[in-house]
């Protein structure tokens, strides 16, 4: 993807977020984090992929086995856990 973008010409952004900040983005933008430069200033964050309910989300086609589903007050909560090695 990386190569993809620069062939492209498409510029590289980087968000800086000030406490309370929320980004929100389409699905099919190219997304992902820089690697960590000082321990002591990262945060801890949540990520949310929103679809419609008739859809199952594209990651549920990557692994089958470490996917699941839930209702909560109404909604429709989907998941996938990472392997862990051991």
């Amino acid at each position: 993807m990386q190569q993809a973008a620069e062939d492209r010409g498409y510029e590289q952004k980087t968000f800086c977020p000030r406490k309370g900040d929320v980004l929100i983005w389409a699905a099919d933008l190219v997304h992902g984090g820089s690697p960590v430069s000082d321990p002591a200033l990262t945060r801890k964050s949540i990520v949310g992929h929103y679809c419609p309910r008739r859809v199952d989300p594209f990651y549920f086609r990557l692994h089958p086995d470490r996917r699941a589903t839930g209702r909560c007050d109404g909604g429709l909560y989907a998941s996938q856990h990472y392997a862990i090695e051991g």
